[in-house]
Formats: structure tokens, sequence, C-alpha cells
């Protein structure tokens, strides 16, 4: 059984060893009322009673129905830590200068084009997504802290529980394997990407330890390419910029 999560602390900082029950106390022989404890003093120390202000066990016959209908004697399953680790928050490759030359070259020839049909919009269009594709490719990317647990998936500082995700398939970019996940609506694309652990992590986590417990609580189905990739795969193929 993998340990307590504790979001507060890292994957190397968890208490794994359980604490060691206090020896029981000798009771002389005869003394029955000294061994069995009372059923009061049973309640009152239950675990999550005191700390969620819950009545006693025994007290529930007294209370109205308002309060019976938001009275839950087991306190939830505790989140347990799978794996954490480090990882690049994005795939990044150095790019050469023959990529960034014939990538002007298109965008020069494209933007000329545009210019004639008086589409001046999509000039800037074409110009701003040369910026940002230069901007990707210099400019290191963060390191982000990812966790697997028994409540979901820990991603950027955020919960994602397994009830909220659905299908997990692998890819193949850049030369670089990554794992998606169908998210909800409001992330960007509607999907998690996990990389394996970098250099910078304390934890060597693999795709394989990922799949091994993704695996558990969602299904591996691959979605079909669109129109729009089957376009981009073939012109990458047809037309390489490097």
């Amino acid at each position: 059984m993998p340990e307590v999560y504790n979001p507060q602390m890292g994957a190397n900082q968890q208490n794994t060893s359980p604490q060691q029950a206090p020896a029981p106390a000798t009771v002389p022989p005869g003394d029955a009322s000294a061994a069995a404890p009372s059923p009061s003093a049973s309640a009152a120390s239950a675990p999550g009673n005191a700390a969620y202000g819950a009545p006693e066990m025994n007290s529930e016959s007294s209370m109205s129905p308002e309060q019976q209908e938001f009275y839950l004697p087991n306190q939830p399953e505790p989140e347990y830590l799978f794996v954490e680790w480090l990882a690049d928050s994005r795939i990044s490759q150095k790019r050469s200068k023959e990529y960034y030359s014939s990538l002007a070259v298109i965008v020069l020839l494209l933007s000329l084009i545009l210019f004639f049909a008086n589409q001046v919009l999509l000039i800037f269009v074409l110009v701003s997504f040369l910026f940002v594709t230069y901007v990707l490719a210099s400019v290191k990317p963060e390191t982000v802290r990812n966790a697997l647990t028994t409540y979901g998936v820990r991603y950027r500082d955020r919960l994602f529980y397994w009830e909220q995700l659905g299908r997990f398939w692998i890819s193949e970019h850049r030369g670089q394997v990554q794992l998606h996940i169908e998210a909800p609506a409001p992330m960007l694309s509607n999907q998690i990407i996990l990389l394996p652990s970098n250099a910078a992590s304390p934890t060597p986590v693999t795709m394989e330890d990922m799949v091994s417990i993704i695996g558990r609580y969602l299904p591996y189905e691959e979605p079909t390419p669109t129109q729009i990739d089957r376009w981009v795969n073939w012109i990458e193929e047809k037309f390489p910029l490097e």
C-alpha cells in the first residue's frame, strides 16, 4: 500500500513508517469494568468525529431529520501516493538555422501573396506564428511537479479526480513520447499531457510506470486523427524544413 499523500510535502519527504502502537495496559484479573471501555468513550475517541464536529455515534437517534441528512458516520479514505516526479511542462527541441531560414522564406512568400490579395490581417497571423515558433523553441520549458494518487492525477498543483478523466493514449512528437489524458473542458485542448521525469526529478519515472498505474483506472484508446492532423502530418512528411 502506498503512503498517505501530503500535497505540502515532496514525494521523498513522505513519512512511510507507521506509528508504533502503545503497549496495552495491564488489567488485574477479574476487573472486567476496567478492560471494556464505555460506548461514550469509544465514540468520543473515534477518528474524525472531533475534527469535523460530528455528533457521537450513539446519539444519531436524537438527531433531527435535517442533521441526519448530513451525518456521515464514515469519513472518506485518505489519499495515497503512487508516484510523484518532476518533468518538463512541454516537449522542447532545438532547431537548426536551416529550419528557421526555410520557415521564414515560406512565411515571406505567403505574406506577399496575401498582400496582393489585400489580406493584411492574415499576414499578421503568419508573422505571429513565426514569432511564437521561435520563442517556444528557444525558451527552456519550466519544470512542473506531477503525481498519481488514489484520488486521481495531480497536474500543475491541481487535482483531477479519476471520475473526471476519460481515456488516455500515448503519442510521439519530435522523437519524444508523451502521454495524453482526456480532461474536463476548462483545460487547454481538453488534455493533460504528462512527460517522463527529467534530470531534476529525485524519483525516476518512465512511461511504463505511468501506464501501469493509469491503466488501473482509465481505458487506453487512441483517438481517430482529424483531417487537420492528416494535413499536418502530410506536410511535415513531404516538405521537411530540416
